[in-house]
């Protein structure tokens, strides 16, 4: 899959970024960070990358994009950007859930990886991994329950991720000499694993539909749950005649 070239884009968090691939290899990677959206700087680091590399942006043949979980607003984003240039540039779409790429920093370690995003209202969003294969369901718990689980297992737990530096003391309580930190750098999500991750499904032609793909936000948005509330109050039952 060496002629791929593929633009990854990654918005599920607040490190967000660009990276163009051929195939497994990158070419270049723009992390951005701080308080612009990721709307007004995605486009203008995917230009930059390919002037780099003297390519043009109809030379790309796939787009890839973090699906979350993550970011209500930043998976968005980066969806409609990803599916605009896919429908655009009539190339392959793919979507790589956030906690997939998390857990691919570790692939070969013995034991069970399990990567942590913070889902605010005390919870975390999770999913565990043994030697790259994820073995749960993508989950949105407590740190209390993730504990319990986690305490399950004989084997030793790898944590990692943005969410880890919220509950690290928990965890380190909780699970004590069980649990291994994996260090900061590898906690947050770069556009690089979500196009490395895009190129090993491409090898197998697994390429989703732009029709259908969708963010995985694993639990509702505020706004998806205010708009139920809505509905529900403003339905009138039928009156009895």
């Amino acid at each position: 899959m060496g002629n791929e070239l593929i633009l990854a884009l990654e918005t599920s968090g607040l490190f967000g970024g660009v990276a163009l691939l051929e195939g497994e290899k990158i070419l270049g990677e723009l992390v951005l960070a701080g308080p612009e959206t990721h709307s007004r700087r995605l486009l203008w680091a995917a230009q930059i990358l390919l002037q780099r590399q003297a390519r043009k942006i109809e030379d790309i043949t796939t787009v890839a994009v973090s699906l979350g979980p993550g970011s209500f607003t930043g998976l968005r984003i980066g969806l409609a950007t990803a599916k605009g240039l896919a429908y655009a540039l009539k190339c392959n779409i793919l979507g790589i859930p956030t906690l997939d790429a998390l857990a691919s920093h570790l692939p070969e370690v013995q034991g069970i990886v399990c990567p942590l995003l913070d889902a605010k209202k005390s919870q975390v969003y999770a999913a565990l991994y043994r030697r790259g294969h994820r073995i749960s369901d993508y989950l949105a718990i407590s740190p209390q329950e993730l504990a319990e689980r986690l305490l399950s297992f004989r084997e030793r737990i790898y944590l990692l991720g943005p969410g880890l530096e919220i509950y690290k003391s928990f965890f380190k309580e909780a699970l004590k000499k069980k649990i291994v930190l994996a260090p900061p750098h590898l906690s947050h999500v770069r556009p690089g694993t979500i196009g490395i991750l895009a190129s090993y499904r491409l090898a197998h032609q697994d390429i989703d539909d732009l029709r259908e793909i969708r963010p995985l936000y694993i639990r509702p948005s505020e706004a998806e749950i205010n708009l139920g509330r809505t509905l529900i109050q403003t339905t009138t039952l039928p009156t009895e005649a």
